[in-house]
C-alpha cells in the first residue's frame, strides 16, 4: 500500500456514544488513506495501543485505585484488490486511479530566444496524484529541457495533485506552439478509463538578447564564483 497520513491524533478527545443501548466513550486515534499497489487478496494489519487504566478506589475515592495497564488491537481486515482492465486501455495510461485533471500554463513574462521560460503542468483531482509520472512530451523544435521540478499533496477530502514545473529554453526567435499533453486513469465510480488534456499554447518568442542571454548568464556566473573564491597561496 501506499500510505498518506490524514490525521494522527496527538491528543486523545472521548466523545459518548450509545451502542446496543451501552454508553461506550470513544476517541481518534489515526485515519489513514491506502492505496494498493497490485491486486489480489491482502491484509489491513491490526492497529495496537497500549493504555493504561485506573479503577476505582470504594474505600479511598475514584483516582486513587489501582493502575492496571492493558495492550489492545483491532482485527487484521481482509480485502481483495480487483485487477485493472486490459481492454480499453489508453496509451496515456500510467497507472493513475482516481478522478483527475490536467492543465498547463506558460508563467512570466513574452519570453525571448535563449531564454529560460517556466512551463507548469499541473495534475489535481480525488486519489493519489502524487503517483503520477510525467508523460512523455514532444516538444517543437528547438526547445530544450533545462531543469524538471516538481511539488505535490495529499488533503484530507481525499483531493491531492501533483505538479511540474518545466523549465524550458527557447533556441530561436519567432512562433512556437507548445503540444497538448494527454494523460489518462481509471474512474473507480464509472469502472472506465477517462482522458483529459491540456490545450496547445501559442508562443512567440522575441529575439535574443545577448546582454542577458543563458550563455552570458552562465558566463558571469562562473565569474562570480571565481571572484567569491579564497586564494590559497604557498607556504
Amino acid at each position: 500500500f501506499w500510505k498518506e497520513i490524514i490525521e494522527e491524533v496527538p491528543a486523545i478527545q472521548f466523545y459518548q456514544e450509545v451502542i446496543n443501548g451501552v454508553a461506550i466513550r470513544k476517541a481518534l486515534l489515526a485515519r489513514h488513506a491506502l492505496f494498493p499497489f497490485k491486486s489480489g487478496d491482502t491484509v489491513i494489519d491490526e492497529f495496537k495501543i497500549k493504555s493504561k487504566v485506573r479503577l476505582p478506589n470504594q474505600n479511598f475515592g475514584f483516582n486513587l485505585g489501582k493502575v492496571y495497564e492493558y495492550t489492545k488491537s483491532s482485527q487484521r481486515v481482509k480485502i481483495k484488490v480487483k485487477p485493472l482492465p486490459v481492454d480499453g486501455r489508453p496509451a496515456s495510461f500510467s497507472g493513475a486511479v482516481g478522478k483527475f485533471k490536467i492543465s498547463s500554463q506558460i508563467e512570466g513574462s513574452q519570453p525571448a530566444a535563449n531564454q529560460p521560460m517556466k512551463f507548469k503542468l499541473k495534475f489535481e483531482g480525488f486519489g493519489n496524484a502524487k503517483g503520477i509520472e510525467l508523460p512523455g512530451i514532444q516538444w517543437p523544435e528547438g526547445v530544450e529541457v533545462f531543469e524538471v521540478r516538481n511539488d505535490s499533496k495529499f488533503f484530507k477530502t481525499g483531493q491531492s495533485y501533483k505538479e511540474f514545473e518545466i523549465t524550458l529554453i527557447p533556441r530561436k526567435e519567432g512562433k512556437l506552439i507548445l503540444p497538448s499533453i494527454e494523460m489518462s486513469y481509471f474512474n473507480p465510480e464509472t469502472s472506465k478509463y477517462e482522458t483529459d488534456k491540456t490545450q496547445q499554447i501559442p508562443i512567440e518568442v522575441l529575439p535574443a538578447d545577448k546582454s542577458t542571454s543563458t550563455e552570458s548568464v552562465r558566463m558571469n556566473s562562473k565569474k562570480q564564483e571565481a571572484k567569491e573564491s579564497p586564494l590559497t597561496l604557498p607556504a
